[in-house]
């Protein structure tokens, strides 16, 4: 006969969701509701529940999420939180064996749950899997990258990757040299459809994700600490997924975003990990990588990475 802990135990698992989805929105009520309609259309074969927070918008009522989608659970923040402490509090009303954080400005263009879960399941290796990312005119986005690397860095400002084949480029410095056609071990992965199992997230300290970072190099840190529990992040081609890039903010303002926020981020990420002075090496490479390439942008994106490896990210950051 059960006894009454295990019985409970067994009907808790019994109940439990394969997937929970966690979205944050913060003043996109069409941009999310198109993500939360995707994820109950092209959704089969897994049991799973829908987490919205929204992280303070005035843009509407967030009430008006539960009365196109009843379904959803609804928490309401009265502040912008930022990305990581949004998904803590989603984490906390979470009972899937998995969690998919889903960025508010995607579209599933498949079975991408079901994709997803199934193939995560099958790596005991891996503690996190991420899927395939298009833009909308559907070009691939390069959601799979190496963690920041002054050896990696050299590689391509002494062109020296022109030495490998093709094939062993995209696997040695994944970005944009990667094909996206095949399986692969990232270092990190953006956490834009990022699916993770439920055990290693209860493995995290206090079971959340860290919240150093308020928006941008949140998902590299994460990354970094599944890798030092000794598991992988897994890129599968296989889950299709929309994404229109930074849909919470305008063109203009995302492009300030990543010229300001996202490098002073990474700045502050190399000199937790690596310390101050491989910081400032590193940025002082990524200004001569921008000024001897083609980019459009380079002179501009030169600038940010030298003063920032001059004079460090501001104190508030």
């Amino acid at each position: 006969m059960l006894s009454l802990a295990t019985f409970t135990k067994k009907f808790q698992e019994n109940c439990q969701m394969d997937v929970s989805v966690i979205v944050i929105n913060f003043n996109t009520f069409a941009l999310t509701s198109a993500c939360i309609r995707s994820v109950y259309e092209k959704t089969s074969g897994v049991t799973f529940e829908l987490i919205l927070v929204d992280n303070g918008s005035h843009e509407c009522s967030p009430t008006r999420f539960k009365e196109e989608f009843p379904d959803i659970k609804l928490i309401i923040s009265e502040t912008n939180l930022g990305f990581a402490k949004g998904n803590n509090l989603g984490l906390q009303k979470a009972t899937g064996r998995t969690i998919l954080l889903l960025n508010s400005d995607t579209q599933l263009l498949n079975n991408a749950i079901a994709l997803a879960h199934t193939r995560l399941l099958k790596s005991p290796e891996s503690g996190a899997l991420a899927g395939k990312l298009y833009y909308p005119d559907r070009k691939v986005q390069h959601n799979v990258q190496r963690f920041p690397s002054i050896k990696l860095l050299l590689l391509e400002v002494l062109r020296l990757f022109h030495l490998m084949p093709l094939q062993k480029r995209g696997e040695v410095l994944m970005g944009g040299y990667f094909s996206y056609q095949i399986e692969l071990f990232a270092d990190w992965t953006w956490a834009t459809f990022l699916l993770i199992r439920r055990d290693v997230l209860d493995n995290f300290p206090n079971g959340r994700l860290h919240e150093d970072f308020f928006m941008y190099e949140e998902d590299k840190q994460w990354c970094l600490f599944m890798r030092q529990l000794g598991l992988k992040v897994l890129f599968s081609p296989q889950p299709h997924i929309l994404h229109h890039a930074s849909g919470s903010s305008s063109a203009k303002e995302y492009s300030f975003t990543v010229n300001t926020s996202i490098l002073h981020n990474e700045f502050r990420f190399l000199t937790m990990t690596k310390g101050v002075m491989y910081a400032r090496i590193f940025f002082l490479l990524k200004t001569v990588q921008y000024l001897t390439s083609g980019y459009t942008q380079a002179k501009a994106m030169a600038k940010h990475y030298l003063r920032i490896a001059l004079s460090g990210p501001p104190a508030t950051q």
